[in-house]
């Protein structure tokens, strides 16, 4: 799915917010719509895509309609919905995706020691980021991620911690 014109103008305002920063490396979710907001929001920046930094994979369900899948599949699907828990139909849980970002995170301290790196990804992806770092589960709704927001985490002495959260430029 492409970018809306109000997710280009969001895009838009993220690099605002980003202006000035030397970025080391950049990496974003392969999907169209995390490339485009990559590339209005940091054009100089080049990223390297990878599916690691997707949203939560909802297996069998992926491209249907959530107001069918709740008539179809009743209860059951509402409430894996609001625990986040796609496993029963192929997919991932919230945890899952924790563990895909603390390998994600874990690889750029390897790789990529005390680099300044951007990451372009999802909101689930985020919170999932947010997770590791704090070092607690919570549930998907009890940490806001606007759209085009920028979170800052850094890695110290062994120790990642979160230094900003959901910034945006909008009005």
């Amino acid at each position: 799915v492409e970018l809306t014109p109000k997710g280009r103008q969001q895009a838009a305002q993220a690099g605002l917010l980003l202006h000035g920063i030397s970025f080391d490396a950049g990496y974003c979710s392969d999907l169209l719509r995390a490339q485009q907001t990559a590339a209005i929001a940091l054009p100089q920046l080049k990223f390297t895509y990878t599916d690691v930094l997707r949203e939560i994979k909802v297996g069998n369900l992926l491209g249907r309609d959530k107001a069918e899948c709740a008539r179809e599949l009743g209860e059951s699907y509402l409430e894996h919905c609001r625990q986040t828990n796609y496993r029963p139909y192929q997919g991932e849980n919230r945890q899952d995706v924790t563990r895909r970002a603390k390998a994600f995170l874990d690889q750029m301290v390897r790789e990529q020691p005390g680099q300044k790196i951007a990451v372009v990804c999802h909101a689930g992806m985020v919170r999932a980021m947010l997770r590791y770092v704090l070092g607690a589960d919570f549930p998907t709704d009890a940490a806001r991620v606007d759209n085009a927001s920028v979170s800052v985490f850094s890695y110290e002495k062994g120790k990642w911690s979160l230094d900003c959260w959901n910034q945006t430029n909008q009005i």
